[in-house]
């Protein structure tokens, strides 16, 4: 089984709610999970593998933080070695972040680092 590890530049969320949720989706009936962890913290986040409409804060708790996501996807469908994987920010002005790519072959690994900065 290979890796593929993948780092995205630091993206700015803009909050225009008072509370943010996150939502990660893994497509293409891959399986995979994600741990979030803010930089200001030497603990992950307790919530991690799937992320479905979790609260990370109150906006004035969130200014200024950057949270650091690692997901990794199993590319486990046969029929397409295509990840998907979406990060849709409720309460920020962010539209879903998508990112696409592939993985090497069936059964492989892809290790998705990104940092995201609330303002």
């Amino acid at each position: 089984m290979a890796q593929k590890i993948v780092a995205k530049s630091l993206l700015d969320l803009t909050m225009n709610q008072d509370n943010v949720y996150l939502t990660i989706t893994i497509g293409n009936y891959q399986i995979g999970g994600s741990v979030l962890q803010f930089e200001d913290s030497n603990t992950p986040l307790p919530y991690k593998g799937t992320i479905s409409n979790q609260l990370l804060g109150q906006n004035a708790a969130l200014s200024g933080k950057k949270l650091k996501i690692i997901t990794t996807v199993l590319d486990s469908n046969p029929a397409t070695n295509n990840i998907v994987i979406t990060f849709g920010f409720q309460g920020t002005t962010a539209s879903p972040i998508v990112i696409q790519d592939t993985a090497g072959n069936t059964g492989d690994y892809y290790i998705l680092t990104t940092e995201y900065a609330f303002n």
